[in-house]
This record gives structure tokens, sequence and C-alpha cells, in this order.
């Protein structure tokens, strides 16, 4: 697999798709797809669980950052959660823009990143350019981009990238600092979520299949940084912070594994998500998308085989390798889980992306290839509007980053109208509320101090007066009950 790719017969194009000017239009056709599919994230106000860590991570001093290493939410990952809103929140406060801002950033980087890999792989900027194209226009990654919390997904995948491709760089030049950047990437990785130990798999891989590597030392010693911070992660983990699963969370095995299996691989075949739109039953999805993944899979395998067979060994090792990739992007979520959340399909959409730009760029033409493209873009586009639709209609991510905008407005100016107020009866808000004031603990940020917050079933006993301010909660907004 190189440059001059059979796909490419067109020398002015080939010559302007291998100058850095082709380079440089590429990367950018990259970014105006990032923004033309997820400009909307840029608009939305804090969601959900992200007032939660708006409050953890208020305290701004010295010793405020130190307690968030030290403070597990059912998972440790202080870097992609607590770093990340202490950081933003110390310079940005609470508007939500540069959040959202982050976090789409963060996804674009991620595009271009895959892209640079498959091209440090293969030296094919064609296929390149089609992975980083199918790789960010997943259904699945709305909920990443658009939910600054769920950065959970995103930001590990981007340490990942940054490691691995400095490990790439690593093997070809011999510099030592390369090694050390790759462990310090992966170690961030490591503390971005429960599942970044577990991509230490896929340097192993790349040494075994693609590199070819059959010294066990050789391998052992390169490696030694990225296993050390594994097992100091798992330390952390399950020994000092005693994690265990909650009890929404169930263990999977056997047809139910299988079963999400198949749903996260709605999330990342637009094309399915888009029948399930159209009134297909959720179990026939979950069986499509099971079969579509072991078509994936398959497909990887045979043209191992027969690339092996016709003498092209690294082009059969590279999908074997970014095979192996797709699938070990969705184990930690099929045994451990019965919360099936899009964005599970981050790290997998990798593997998606490679497998599928290759079988595009050996069939197709330069035009047939941009065709191809545009398609899956339009699919794309719509895929994320109906996406976003729903979200909004059944009261999700849309629908929550609408309420907590008008509550904490509405509760900012009953407060500001009434400044003596020391606690706050909310009635009838009890279920969509907690998660964006708690009980006044969330909300403190957004006012100046604490006040306790109550959800009684009715108003009796409670009267509005200088010290106490009675809300009714309906249809998305708060009003004062006289």
């Amino acid at each position: 697999m190189n440059g001059s790719s059979s796909c490419f017969d067109s020398s002015g194009f080939s010559g302007f798709a291998a100058s850095k000017y082709g380079a440089l239009a590429a990367c950018a056709c990259i970014v105006i797809v990032d923004v033309a599919l997820y400009w909307k994230s840029l608009g939305l106000y804090f969601i959900q669980d992200d007032f939660w860590y708006l409050w953890i991570t208020s305290d701004q001093s010295f010793r405020g950052l130190m307690e968030l290493f030290t403070t597990q939410n059912v998972f440790y990952r202080p870097i992609s959660n607590f770093l990340y809103f202490f950081s933003l929140q110390m310079i940005f406060g609470t508007n939500p823009f540069p959040y959202h801002l982050a976090n789409l950033l963060i996804h674009v980087f991620n595009s271009l990143a895959v892209g640079y890999l498959v091209y440090l792989l293969t030296e094919n900027r064609p296929m390149a350019f089609a992975s980083a194209i199918i790789f960010t226009s997943r259904v699945g990654h709305v909920t990443a981009v658009y939910w600054i919390c769920v950065t959970t997904q995103s930001m590990p995948l981007m340490f990942f990238l940054l490691s691995l491709i400095l490990y790439v760089h690593h093997h070809r030049s011999g510099r030592p600092g390369l090694l050390i950047a790759s462990y310090a990437s992966f170690a961030l990785c490591a503390f971005s979520n429960i599942n970044g130990p577990s991509l230490a798999v896929l340097f192993t891989a790349y040494d075994v299949i693609v590199r070819r590597d059959r010294s066990l030392w050789s391998i052992v010693r390169r490696e030694a940084g990225f296993y050390a911070t594994v097992a100091l992660f798992l330390f952390l983990q399950f020994i000092v912070f005693e994690y265990g699963p909650t009890d929404d969370y169930t263990v999977s095995i056997g047809a139910l594994a299988l079963k999400i299996f198949g749903i996260l691989n709605v999330y990342a075949f637009n094309s399915l998500y888009m029948l399930g739109h159209l009134g297909v039953s959720r179990s026939i999805m979950a069986t499509a998308g099971m079969w579509a993944g072991f078509a994936v899979i398959s497909t990887a395998l045979v043209v191992f085989i027969i690339a092996g067979r016709q003498g092209s060994k690294q082009e059969g090792n590279l999908h074997l390798f970014f095979g192996m990739w797709y699938v070990w992007g969705f184990v930690p979520y099929l045994p451990l889980t019965e919360h099936v959340w899009p964005q599970y399909i981050t790290t997998a959409a990798v593997g998606l992306a490679f497998i599928s730009a290759a079988l595009l760029t050996r069939f197709f033409r330069a035009k047939g290839l941009a065709a191809a493209l545009c398609m899956i873009l339009t699919i794309s586009f719509f895929s994320i509007r109906v996406f976003e639709k729903e979200e909004y209609e059944k009261k999700g991510i849309m629908y929550k980053s609408e309420l907590g905008r008008h509550v904490i407005a509405d509760l900012k100016g009953h407060i500001e109208r009434q400044p003596r107020v020391e606690r706050i009866i909310i009635l009838d808000g009890r279920t969509e509320l907690w998660w964006i004031l708690h009980y006044g603990r969330n909300a403190e940020i957004f006012v100046d101090r604490y006040r306790p917050i109550f959800y009684p079933v009715s108003a009796d006993g409670f009267v509005s007066d200088s010290s106490s301010l009675v809300l009714r909660f309906e249809g998305m907004r708060l009003y004062k009950v006289q």
C-alpha cells in the first residue's frame, strides 16, 4: 500500500493530492465536514451530569485540584472529567460555549489523527482522507461531541491516537524522547476512562501484526511503560478506591452481549440508524447491526488471508490490525453493562473507518470515491439531524440542554428579585430538576451562595416570604407561587 494507489490514475489529481497543498486541503475539508455535521453543539447549554462536574470542580484552589485526583464517581477518571472541567471553569467560568468548543475540537483532532495514522501506516493519502471522513461521520459520535462530560469517550481516544502515532515515529527514528512522550500520552489516556488502559493491547497488536516483531524481549522492553501505567490504574481503581459495579450495571454474557454488540453497530452504521428511524423494530435493527459487525470482521480476515497469498502481507496485516481494533473497541462495553450509549462506538469507529476506506479505495477510482464519500456524508448529515430531533422528543440531550438553560435563567432571575431568600421550594420538579439543581448544591455555582432546595409533593405549609421562595416547575420553566 503506497501513495501510488491504482485507484487514482489522474496524474493531475494525484500530483495535487501528493503535494503539501493537497494535504492542507484535505485537512481543511475534514475540519469543514466536522463543523457542518456538529455545529449545533456550540449552541447547547450544560446537560445533566455536567452540573455535578461543575460543582465538584468549583473549588479552584490547589487543594481543590489535588482532591480531584483522590475522588471517584463510580469510575476513576480524573483527566477527562475532573481536570477537564476544573481547567475550563478556571478560565471560562460557567459559560457553556468554550466547553462545547473544546469538545468539538477534540473530535476534530481525532478525525485528523485517524487520517494521519492511516497515512503513516499506508502512505496512501486517498485512503487516509476517506478513513478520516468515515470516522468523523458516525452518528454515534453526536453524544460525545454534544454532551460535555461524555468527553470520557473522545478524550481517551485522542490521547491514544497521539500515543500510537508517537510510538510509530519512535520505531522509525529510534528517538527515545518520542517513546517517553508516547508513554506520557498513554498515561493521560488511561486516566481518562476505565476503557483507556485496555487500549494497551493495541500497542502489542501493532508490534506483532504490523511490525511483525517476533522478539518478545524487544516488545516487553518497549511496551513496559504502557503496561506499568495499566498496573497503576488498576491498583488505584480496584484496590485503593475499591471499585465495584453499581446496581444499575449488570454482567452480560452470551446472547445479551451479542445483542449489545448489534445495538452499538446501529450507531456505527448510519444507514442502519436511518432504517430504525423509518420504523424497523429495535430487535431487527440489533440483529442487522450484529450481522453488519460480523461482516466487518469477516472482511478484515478475508483480506488478511487473500493479501497474504498474493504477497501483499503488509496490506493484509493492516486489515487484521484494524479489524482487531474494531472488535477491541467494543469489548469493554459488551460484558459489563445494560446501558447501551451511542458514544460507546468512538474507539471501534477507527477500525471500521480503515476497513471501509480500504474497500472504497480498492474498488473506486477518484470520481467514484468522491461520489461514495459524498453519499456517506449526505446520509450522515440527515442521520445526525434525525438523532438531534429524537433526542429532543425523547427528552434526551437536546431537551436537557434547553431545560437546563431555562431553569438556571429562571432561578437566577427569581433570586435576583428576592435576594434575601434562604431556602427554595420547587413543586413538581423532583424528577427533571434533580440532576440540574440537586438539593441546592449544583445550583450554588450559578448564584451568589448556597441555598437548600426542597421538592415537596404539595405547597401545603409553605408560604413565599422574604426567606422562602416557592416555585412551580411547569413546561421547562420555574414560576413563582404567590
